[in-house]
């Protein structure tokens, strides 16, 4: 048998090759980003711009279920399978939404109606790297508001010291226009869910029977069956309000003013949800403001101060820019 020479081996394999080879340009596949600190998890969603899911605890479920002789209770899935599966107290998602706004320059909007600038999200990176090499558990969210003049940056994350479920939600106004803004203000809008059931931490936590208050000046206590969310404000903010004012529409629809106030607080109702204003001073072109909320757990659903009193000893007066160098800094 003849060997193939050197030369025609070469030419027979071009004809196999494609005329141009290139490396094919990579496509983002997922769009929601988690931040833990062990006793919770709090994911972002990028497309719809928002933090949707809040965990009570990290795990799936918290324990067998049992029948009234003390034997843990195991179903067949599904008739005549023969396959039995555990059944078990199911974990919860206590967030339907949360998210902020903003006005300036004459114009408001929900940043949840928005874009996020996709190539720019992802995770900081800690002191001593640039933004986009990653390396903490803190999310980024950069939108660019042409509109406004503005780049806003939400980060979120779960705090490492902070030893319970909870999370910060933080919001960098850069003016980016070339003179200066005029008055700002931003808003912080968090809508847990509270009420009764547990149809799993896939699924959304009902939200009946929720009582929401104003408390402490522009701090919120939101209470339900499935316990109590303490929403504290940073950075000096202006008001808080609660359900049922309606404050989604001033926003959207660029209603000046301040965001309504609740028509009564404390107030027992469902889909309960509460929200913050700041009031900032003219923003100078160039420069920005940062202002934030913790997001705290606790699974008592009757109020107790000393849930309060500890999320507000962690906080100790700090600002939200504080918060978030700190936490970059522990990684």
């Amino acid at each position: 048998m003849r060997r193939l020479t050197p030369c025609l081996l070469v030419a027979c394999l071009s004809l196999l090759l494609p005329a141009h080879v290139r490396a094919q340009e990579a496509l983002r596949s997922w769009y929601e980003l988690v931040s833990s600190n062990g006793y919770t998890g709090v994911v972002t969603n990028l497309q719809g711009a928002v933090v949707h899911h809040f965990r009570d605890h990290v795990f799936a479920t918290e324990e067998p279920r049992w029948d009234a002789t003390g034997e843990e209770i195991w179903l067949e899935a599904g008739a005549g399978s023969g396959c039995f599966k555990p059944q078990a107290v199911q974990s919860r998602d206590l967030l339907r939404d949360a998210y902020f706004g903003v006005r300036a320059r004459g114009a408001s909007t929900w940043l949840s109606d928005r874009p996020v600038d996709m190539d720019d999200a992802g995770y900081d990176g800690f002191a001593g790297r640039t933004e986009r090499d990653g390396g903490t558990g803190i999310v980024r969210m950069p939108q660019t508001l042409d509109d406004l003049g503005l780049r806003a940056t939400t980060r979120v994350f779960a705090p490492w010291d902070l030893e319970l479920p909870g999370f910060v939600m933080t919001l960098t106004v850069e003016n980016t226009g070339g003179d200066a803004t005029g008055p700002v203000q931003v808003y912080a809008l968090v809508n847990p869910n509270l009420g009764s059931g547990r149809p799993g931490p896939r699924s959304e936590t009902p939200a009946d029977f929720e009582t929401v208050r104003v408390e402490g000046g522009a701090n919120l206590i939101e209470q339900g069956f499935a316990g109590v969310v303490y929403i504290a404000s940073l950075d000096g903010a202006t008001l808080a309000t609660h359900s049922p004012a309606d404050f989604h529409p001033p926003v959207r629809d660029n209603i000046s003013g301040d965001l309504p106030a609740p028509t009564e607080t404390p107030y027992l109702g469902d889909g309960n949800a509460g929200a913050v204003q700041w009031d900032v001073a003219d923003i100078a072109p160039g420069s920005s403001v940062t202002v934030g909320v913790v997001v705290a757990f606790d699974p008592n659903p009757d109020f107790d101060e000393g849930h309060r009193d500890r999320i507000d000893a962690w906080i100790d007066g700090r600002s939200a820019t504080t918060i978030l160098e700190h936490e970059r800094a522990g990684w």
